[in-house]
């Protein structure tokens, strides 16, 4: 999967390289359901890991966001807890994932943007 909606290449690549390093870590199963059922282009890595990948610095989580209207078969069966904001918390081989469908992000309930992703990449400072 290639994680292209970011517009500065080098950083598209960084998160490239660091999605296949996860699922070598034990992460291959949540990834990959995420692929398979959101398809391509319909999802983007935001927030402080990606900031942390840039740096050389482990993060305390990875925010992913999809597209998806069959978001709850992502979720579906697995050991998952709702964090103060609404995303949900999945941890895979000591991993936490903090995993949202756009319209449920913080930013887009809020009313400040819409459901779309470009303002989903301005709504992080």
């Amino acid at each position: 999967m290639k994680l292209s909606y970011y517009k500065n290449n080098l950083l598209a690549e960084l998160i490239n390289a660091r999605w296949d390093t996860l699922k070598d870590q034990g992460c291959r199963y949540l990834l990959e359901r995420i692929e398979t059922i959101v398809g391509k282009h319909v999802m983007c890595v935001f927030g402080g890991a990606v900031r942390d990948w840039y740096l050389k610095k482990e993060p305390k989580d990875i925010d992913i966001v999809v597209h998806t209207e069959r978001f709850n078969d992502i979720v579906k069966g697995l050991d998952k807890k709702s964090n103060t904001y609404g995303g949900n918390v999945i941890t895979l081989s000591g991993v936490v994932f903090d995993i949202w469908n756009l319209d449920n992000t913080l930013a887009i309930k809020s009313g400040q943007f819409s459901p779309t992703w470009n303002d989903l990449t301005r709504s992080v400072p």
